[in-house]
């Protein structure tokens, strides 16, 4: 049958928000200016409300650094 389960599904639409608006995050390079390790992957700000913890952009953020 090849249907995912609604979990997922929703990383599936994550990584694709992500994929799709790369154009809107920020790399660690781009916030440090310096050269390190983690250089390419994308800046996760650092927020206290849980609405926007659980946001589509933040979340996608953090799904999508995950990938290998």
């Amino acid at each position: 049958m090849d249907i995912l389960k609604v979990s997922c599904l929703y990383i599936y639409a994550l990584v694709l928000f992500a994929v799709k608006n790369l154009n809107i995050y920020q790399t660690h390079t781009s916030i440090h200016g310096r050269n390190a390790r983690l250089q390419n992957e994308l800046h996760i700000p650092s927020v206290k409300l849980p609405s926007i913890q659980t946001g589509v952009s933040y979340s996608s953020i953090t799904i999508f650094d995950q990938l290998p």
